[in-house]
């Protein structure tokens, strides 16, 4: 689930096979079933401005504006990337995500992961990602955005451990 700043949650609605964006009101109590998304949809998240929503429908990161619903790809789509746990800094100034791809080298970990932010201003990228981490996955910032906490996962032995750094990876 995510949070808008009027107190109404996005979460991901599942009913039988079917998903779908559900809009909870909780001063209300209201459900409202804002659209229909394909079986992959995960990782719905409101931007800070509460006007745009990111959502992974398993391909490319997607943005939804609240009153249109119009999708826009974020992000390029190679064979076997992906690109997932999506999450706005608090200020709504980057998206960061993780972004796998099939490992290059032999005898590894299956998928390279790297830890990605793309700068925003309006819902609208700016720029293109940059890679700031890698082998890093489950981005979550501090309330301030000056933070990052991450799980380092390593492609040799496949152990996971969390760090903090700056919330440009350093």
């Amino acid at each position: 689930p995510s949070w808008r700043s009027d107190r109404a949650l996005f979460a991901l609605g599942v009913a039988g096979l079917s998903r779908f964006l559900a809009e909870v009101d909780l001063e209300t109590g209201a459900f409202v079933e804002r659209m229909a998304l394909p079986e992959a949809a995960a990782f719905p998240r409101v931007a800070p401005d509460g006007d745009t929503l990111l959502v992974n429908l398993g391909e490319p990161l997607n943005r939804i504006g609240r009153g249109s619903i119009r999708a826009g790809t974020f992000a390029p789509w190679g064979a076997f990337e992906g690109f997932s746990y999506p999450i706005w800094s608090p200020d709504g100034q980057y998206i960061y995500f993780a972004h796998f791809t099939p490992s290059a080298v032999d005898n590894t970990a299956p998928f390279s992961y790297t830890m990605e932010r793309l700068p925003m201003a309006g819902g609208t990228a700016t720029g293109p990602a940059e890679v700031i981490l890698k082998d890093a996955l489950w981005p979550s910032l501090s309330a301030d955005g000056s933070e990052l906490v991450y799980v380092y996962s390593d492609p040799k032995d496949y152990t996971n451990n969390l760090f903090i750094s700056n919330s440009d990876g350093t």
